[in-house]
């Protein structure tokens, strides 16, 4: 909604001056921080103190964890970070799509709560401590089925069990909640190339975050591993279906990406990827993601990384000996009325 108000010459001359000192990118974003730094002023103010709602907490009493989740009606969104997405394929180390969920999920409700985006570092702050309850006790249901590690649904979550656990939340909190490029404010995360999250940088120092309608859409569709326990699958049918339709819609060149890896590979499932990997190099030549002297290595990346996330989308199985993947169910089967939420 655009609202007009009239302001007298000299404020509009101040409100410039400190724009041209670089604090702010234009008037316009300078009104909205002082209308929102009032609305503050306002709620801190208020004489009657609304109830306290009682925080969301999935532990039990006996220390366990509570599967299931409810999606709050009304989480803010707005419009994700503009990047030319057409030509965008996704980071090779962005490997599954589940690690994001949650992130989602928890952004949906801390916006809905407050009314408000919410401030990138300190929902970084908030996911780092919300995660830990749901990776315990998918790694502890992991450990205790003995499942193998290209079956571990914890993938991609911070990791307890390495040398540098640290090292291991800041990555997950880089890729999957995000971080901004200070040379330019640039929003960099998987969340923000899928268009998934918005993102507004208001300086080097603090970025608003909320759901997209595509992030909240997703959400919509029923996790039955965060509903049901580790004992289902990472995503449902239906996120899937979504995902892979978002795909087709507004990251056209990754969706062709899976395309190709599928039609290339042969259903034996006897070999391993890397016997057609000058057929994926060239590929990835052809859209322009890797330069015509590309390294083998950075080849085997890109596709190390799709075969990953395909998987997860049901498109492809993994085979009987590490590296060999057999097509499963064709991308175009997965494109149609993903966009109608179920829950």
């Amino acid at each position: 909604m655009r609202v007009f108000s009239d302001i007298d010459p000299d404020t509009y001359d101040r409100i410039e001056k400190v724009v041209k000192e670089g604090k702010y990118r234009d008037v316009d974003q300078f009104i909205r921080v002082a209308v929102q730094n009032q609305l503050n002023i306002e709620k801190a103010n208020e004489e009657q103190t609304p109830p306290q709602k009682e925080p969301q907490t999935n532990k039990k009493s006996d220390g366990g964890y509570a599967w299931g989740y409810t999606i709050p009606d009304n989480p803010p969104v707005s419009s994700p970070h503009q990047m030319d997405r057409e030509k965008q394929l996704l980071f090779q180390q962005y490997y599954r799509f589940f690690p994001l969920i949650p992130v989602l999920i928890e952004l949906a409700e801390v916006t809905a709560e407050t009314g408000e985006p919410a401030v990138l570092d300190e929902f970084r702050n908030h996911i780092a401590q919300e995660i830990k309850p749901l990776r315990d006790a998918i790694v502890t249901w992991e450990q205790t089925n003995d499942v193998k590690k290209k079956n571990r649904k914890s993938t991609g979550l911070p990791k307890m069990d390495v040398k540098n656990p640290e090292y291991s939340e800041k990555r997950y909190l880089d890729h999957f909640v995000g971080k901004i490029r200070k040379r330019d404010l640039m929003p960099k995360a998987f969340p923000h190339t899928l268009g998934f999250v918005s993102y507004e940088p208001i300086d080097e120092e603090k970025c608003l975050i909320q759901l997209t309608p595509a992030g909240k859409k997703l959400i919509q569709h029923k996790n039955p591993l965060i509903s049901n326990g580790p004992d289902a699958p990472a995503l449902s049918r239906e996120e899937q279906e979504y995902i892979v339709s978002h795909l087709q819609e507004k990251l056209p060149a990754e969706y062709q990406l899976m395309e190709f890896i599928y039609t290339t590979l042969p259903d034996e499932g006897n070999e391993t990827y890397t016997t057609w990997i000058d057929e994926f190099g060239e590929h990835l030549r052809s859209v322009g993601e890797l330069d015509s002297d590309a390294s083998e290595d950075r080849v085997r990346s890109h596709i190390a990384g799709a075969l990953s996330r395909m998987v997860e989308l049901g498109i492809l199985e993994r085979g009987s000996k590490r590296g060999v993947y057999v097509p499963s169910t064709p991308p175009e089967k997965l494109v149609g009325d993903a966009a109608k939420p179920t829950a």
